[in-house]
């Protein structure tokens, strides 16, 4: 469900887990913060759909759960050091 509006609370309750502890566990088994391993999640996402289909920014950027394209472009310039725009065209098949 990372496409959803998701936050670490509402996944913690959803398997009856204080937030923090759910946190902490999350932490130990994955290597890394919820926050971080949800965004790494939905850039790889972003990544095949940039290159594996026709969706326009704005539908990539919705379908993996950014529902701001500015901030979804934002965020995968700065995790990828180039935009999502210029990505696709460094990657097409």
């Amino acid at each position: 469900n990372y496409q959803d509006d998701l936050t670490l609370n509402d996944v913690a309750t959803h398997v009856f887990l204080n937030g923090n502890y759910f946190s902490t566990l999350f932490k130990q088994k994955t290597g890394d913060t919820f926050r971080n391993y949800l965004r790494n999640v939905r850039i790889e996402k972003a990544k095949e759909l940039l290159t594996q289909s026709d969706l326009n920014l704005s539908e990539i950027s919705e379908a993996v759960g950014y529902s701001d394209i500015s901030y979804f472009s934002r965020i995968f310039k700065k995790e990828c050091q180039v935009t999502p725009s210029k990505y696709r065209r460094l990657n097409q098949l």
